[in-house]
């Protein structure tokens, strides 16, 4: 019974990054961070700046798939730059 509540407990944790120490910051997050991560830390990535565009009115209305898809295409040719920059948030 142990084995399978810390089976389930580790489960949990990495299917909700924030809560095992993780959270993202939409505002320092790079395209690096999100182009070389994990793919734990890409889906961390997408799923906070899903949470943060929802009342943007170019991104509010994309599904994660789609806003991963726009972040994937604007973050490759500007590794250098912030993930909120390179989708043009205004700020």
């Amino acid at each position: 019974m142990a084995r399978i509540l810390a089976v389930l407990f580790a489960f949990f944790m990495s299917a909700f990054p924030a809560f095992s120490g993780s959270a993202v910051d939409t505002a320092t997050a790079t395209c690096k961070d999100y182009e070389n991560g994990s793919h734990q830390d890409m889906v961390a990535i997408v799923a906070a700046f899903h949470q943060a565009l929802k009342a943007d009115p170019n991104f509010g209305s994309l599904s994660e798939s789609e806003l991963d898809s726009a972040i994937d295409k604007v973050c490759i040719p500007h590794l250098d730059a912030k993930v909120i920059d390179a989708l043009g948030v205004k700020k």
